[in-house]
């Protein structure tokens, strides 16, 4: 965010209360237990305050590989490297970033993704 959308969020800030804060705490802890289906449970009693965590935690499940699929971010990875037909980085990471905003990866963990892609095409 820039300074001013920022300062603009701070100006719009919300009160949350006691009960919101042990729901929202719960969902830590399914986080560390990949327990999406009750992730989703709880953020869709909370989605007219927190309208964002439905999106954020099925961003989640479709990152963690599942019956043979990679997981959504290698999956795009590998999309871009073939409709680009590149393994350069700054192309690659660039394009990710745009496709899967919702992610937000730093260039070292989009790195690390397409490395392990090139390591194993390799083999």
């Amino acid at each position: 965010m820039s300074k001013d959308e920022l300062f603009t969020e701070f100006q719009n800030k919300i009160k949350i209360d006691l009960s919101e804060i042990k729901e929202l705490s719960s969902l830590w802890k399914l986080y560390q237990q990949n327990d999406c289906d009750e992730m989703i449970r709880i953020a869709k009693k909370l989605k007219d305050r927190f309208p964002f965590l439905i999106p954020a935690i099925k961003a989640h499940k479709n990152r963690l590989p599942q019956n043979g699929n990679l997981g959504r971010p290698t999956q795009s990875l590998i999309q871009i490297m073939e409709e680009r037909n590149t393994v350069e980085f700054g192309q690659i990471f660039k394009t990710f970033c745009i496709r899967e905003e919702i992610y937000g990866f730093g260039d070292l963990q989009v790195k690390i993704l397409v490395d392990e892609i090139k390591n194993k095409r390799k083999q």
